[in-house]
């Protein structure tokens, strides 16, 4: 299937759904569930607070779908819609409370003793998560966006609402500043 049929069939569901039809709103969700979901897992570092977020994000859509002006734009405007539910979440006072316990949670488990090769590989995995977390939130989502769902740069700078040349250049930083922390991170480990 070619982009263009994905993009006539986003397009045709986020008007139904602007037309009211449920069946129509169900095909948009299915159509960028995926996305919305990558999406949010960039913003929040959560994959259950993710899904919350997700699910959130399709509830507030339904209620303001008449706010969609254009359903080609239906997925920038849906990634907008996420990540203004992942700020709303993040400044609510579970989500600062959250944190904390879910470390002591953590803490209290105890873990199996793995194979040096899957323990070095979990260990690197964790090192890519802990740079990707410490870069600035509009670097993130670009990065996810380019390098995880494959936009274009086009796509991006809909989804997030800046023009192609913002899009180019928080990219470039967000590449820059993720290949100095892993450096950083690669020094130490040999040091």
């Amino acid at each position: 299937m070619s982009e263009d049929d994905a993009r006539a069939r986003l397009r045709a569901a986020a008007e139904r759904a602007r037309a009211g039809d449920a069946q129509g709103f169900r095909a948009l969700v299915e159509e960028t569930h995926a996305t919305v979901f990558r999406v949010a897992a960039a913003l929040v570092h959560d994959r259950d607070e993710a899904a919350d977020v997700t699910q959130e994000t399709y509830v507030r859509a339904w209620a303001r779908i008449g706010e969609l002006r254009d359903g080609a734009a239906a997925l920038g405007w849906l990634c907008r819609v996420a990540r203004n539910v992942a700020h709303d979440r993040q400044r609510s006072w579970w989500s600062r409370v959250r944190a904390p316990l879910d470390a002591l949670a953590g803490e209290a488990a105890p873990r199996e003793a793995a194979p040096d090769a899957a323990a070095a590989a979990a260990e690197r995995a964790a090192a890519v998560r802990a740079a990707l977390a410490k870069l600035p939130e509009k670097h993130r989502v670009v990065l996810a966006l380019r390098e995880v769902e494959g936009f274009s740069y086009d796509e991006i700078a809909e989804a997030i609402g800046a023009p192609v040349g913002t899009v180019e250049s928080r990219l470039h930083r967000a590449r820059a500043a993720l290949a100095r922390r892993l450096r950083g991170l690669r020094e130490e480990g040999e040091a």
